[in-house]
């Protein structure tokens, strides 16, 4: 408030206004810049939200990941064992009926992916009644 007798000295007024007006202008800006600063904070915050969330994300898709390639890859070895097995034995059964077994049948039964090839030898080892009823099984 001014004194009653400087309200008639009109630069006095216009500067206490002007201070006034600057001094409102403060609080203004320091209100800006405080809601310009926690916008500015909730900003970091969730791009740092955003980045652990990544991190969290690719350690687990890291994680499962591995999992999924271990057990995939169990399943192939227990597979190929499988089918090493099925191979052994269909030759250990070949060269017990016919005690010798060319090499030519032997590496046909190794070198086979045909599960089913290999199946109908072990099946049909009883009805076999030559070295060329395997060779036609094999398609040798």
């Amino acid at each position: 408030s001014i004194p009653d007798k400087l309200k008639s000295e009109e630069e006095i007024v216009m500067a206490i206004r002007e201070i006034n007006r600057v001094s409102e202008d403060d609080r203004v800006r320091e209100l800006i810049e405080s809601r310009e600063k926690a916008k500015h904070d909730e900003a970091s915050r969730l791009f740092d939200a955003k980045k652990q969330g990544e991190q969290i994300g690719i350690l687990k898709g890291r994680n499962e990941g591995e999992q999924i390639g271990i057990l995939k890859g169990r399943n192939e070895g227990e597979q190929i064992g499988r089918i090493q097995e099925r191979k052994e034995l269909a030759i250990r059964l070949l060269k017990k009926k016919f005690k010798d077994l060319p090499d030519d049948v032997v590496e046909k039964i190794n070198n086979t992916e045909n599960m089913e090839t290999i199946n109908q030898v072990i099946d049909n080892i009883f009805d076999l009644n030559s070295i060329e009823d395997v060779r036609k099984i094999l398609s040798i």
